[in-house]
């Protein structure tokens, strides 16, 4: 196995829909290659064809050549799936994440490795998400590792969605990101050390310890609990009680333009802060 050092981008399956989805990419896709001990799993090459950029017809036609300008690429990429013990993780290469769907993968993944190997005050990156008022992203950048307490997220109302800084595990080795996706550079032939050294932290929680603000607002994705605050929210509504205690705001659309407002959105969330 090769000891270069190589930008990765893993992400975690959910466990109940791994074989599901293999056999979709494989189905979907052809000429996958099976990987060799000590690794399991497969390779899914994704050529692409050689072919003239979009935006090359206009700039030929605004420049002055006795000839049209020539140019061509491709743009190659591919899915490495790599299954350790009972966790099933993709590594994409180029455009081939854009085939990963949302359903399928541990959403926090890459975030809880983060938060549970950096330390506060090792924080290059925070991306925040504000879902009550107004809502807006945040993503603030450091010009080196710092505090936590120098960048401007609010715990008690912003869900934290990506985490950069330099990590405490010395495999993991320097600037780690992490969101739905774990993104490290590391040698290669430490791959598989990576992958189990991930998984390990991903179902720790270590994390709340060192970033107790972490989670504290939360989406709520279990459809048994969100159906059981729904109906909770129903019947107070009907019966009056809703009015003295819930908040509700607009819905806006992400990219802020100018709407008529004329419905209210009620999302299930969750806090220990309440």
């Amino acid at each position: 196995m090769e000891n270069q050092k190589i930008g990765l981008t893993i992400f975690l399956l959910k466990s109940e829909q791994a074989a599901a989805v293999e056999a979709v990419l494989l189905k979907s896709h052809d000429g996958a290659l099976t990987l060799s001990p000590p690794l399991e799993g497969f390779f899914l090459p994704l050529p692409s064809a050689v072919r003239e950029p979009h935006w090359l017809p206009i700039i030929n036609s605004v420049v002055e050549t006795p000839t049209p300008i020539i140019l061509n690429g491709q743009s190659p990429a591919g899915l490495l799936v790599v299954r350790r013990e009972s966790d099933t993780f993709v590594v994409t290469f180029g455009h081939a994440w854009q085939l990963l769907k949302d359903e399928w993968l541990e959403r926090d993944f890459g975030r809880r490795i983060a938060v549970n190997s950096i330390a506060r005050d090792q924080l290059v990156e925070i991306k925040a998400e504000q879902v009550f008022a107004r809502w807006h992203l945040a993503s603030e950048r450091a010009p080196r590792a710092s505090s936590v307490d120098e960048f401007g997220v609010e715990f008690d109302r912003d869900l934290v969605a990506a985490v950069e800084g330099v990590t405490s595990e010395p495999l993991l080795a320097g600037t780690i990101r992490g969101s739905t996706s774990l993104r490290v550079n590391v040698p290669f032939s430490d791959f598989a050390a990576v992958l189990d050294k991930s998984a390990v932290l991903f179902k720790s929680d270590q994390y709340k310890k060192t970033w107790p603000e972490i989670d504290n607002v939360s989406p709520v994705r279990d459809q048994i609990l969100t159906d059981r605050l729904e109906a909770q929210l129903d019947a107070e509504l009907a019966s009056g009680e809703a009015q003295k205690k819930t908040v509700m705001f607009t819905p806006m659309h992400k990219r802020e333009e100018t709407t008529t407002i004329d419905s209210y959105v009620l999302a299930a969330c969750q806090s220990r802060l309440l």
